[in-house]
Formats: structure tokens, C-alpha cells, sequence
């Protein structure tokens, strides 16, 4: 819709309330993307039609989200809009580990493989929690 798209004229507090309600979105995608990879029970052809699925919710958020920075970087808010870009990216690699994640549950013997993506995921989450702290921090008082 684009309606959600064009947040041009709201205030800076609503642009973070979006944020945050956008991110809570992410969170439940990524819990229905793990669910469906477990009801797939290795089976590649149950699981091949959420990828798409996934792919389409996550594009949409990333859309929103890019609009709100941009609007952030209109009314000069660059160190706000800033950190929205370092969730934005920090969300792009944790969707790649998880992808990554995904397929390796499909392979035999993947357990090196599957800390390695837990750790570097942990570490992402950090990332991206740190920057979403940092835009509340940079809107505090914003208009």
C-alpha cells in the first residue's frame, strides 16, 4: 500500500513508532520462516514455496523502512537515518545467515557449519539492536 510507503509528513516520533512496529514485524516473519523450515521436516519440496513467500513479506518491510529513512534524512535527521541504514544492513546479513541456515538444515552433517551461523547471527541481532538504540536515542526530542 502505498500509503505506508509515504511517511513524508509524520512526525519523527511516529517514524520511530513505525520503525519499531516494522522490526516486530521482521521478528514474526523470521519465527513463521523458522516454523515453516521445521514443518518441512527435511523435506525440500514442502519447504521450497515459503522462500518466496518470505521473500515478498521481507521486501515489503525493507521498502517501508527505506522510506522512513529517507524521510529521516529530509528533515536533516543524517545520524537518525544513519542508523536506520545499520539496521537495514545488519537485516540483509541476518536474513543471508538465516537463508544460509535453512538450506544447511537440508545437508547431512552441518553442525560446524550451523554454530558458525549462530555465532555470526548472535553477533548480527547485537548489531542491529545496538543501531535501533541509537535511532531512539538520535529521535529523543525530535518532532
Amino acid at each position: 500500500d502505498e500509503a505506508d510507503v509515504d511517511v513524508t509528513a509524520l512526525p519523527a516520533q511516529e517514524l520511530l513508532a513505525r520503525a519499531r512496529r516494522l522490526q516486530a514485524d521482521r521478528a514474526r516473519t523470521y519465527a513463521a520462516y523458522d516454523e515453516a523450515l521445521v514443518a518441512a521436516n527435511g523435506d525440500v519440496v514442502a519447504y521450497a514455496p515459503v522462500v518466496p513467500r518470505v521473500t515478498v513479506v521481507f521486501d515489503r518491510i525493507s521498502k517501508r523502512v527505506n522510506a522512513i529513512e529517507a524521510a529521516l534524512r529530509a528533515r536533516g535527521l543524517g545520524a537518525a537515518g544513519d542508523a536506520l541504514r545499520r539496521v537495514q544492513n545488519g537485516e540483509r546479513e541476518k536474513l543471508e545467515l538465516t537463508a544460509a541456515r535453512h538450506l544447511g538444515a537440508f545437508r547431512p552433517d552441518n553442525d560446524a557449519n550451523n554454530r558458525h551461523l549462530a555465532r555470526r547471527a548472535a553477533e548480527n541481532v547485537a548489531a542491529i539492536n545496538e543501531a535501533l538504540e541509537e535511532l531512539a536515542c538520535e529521535l529523543d526530542g525530535e518532532e
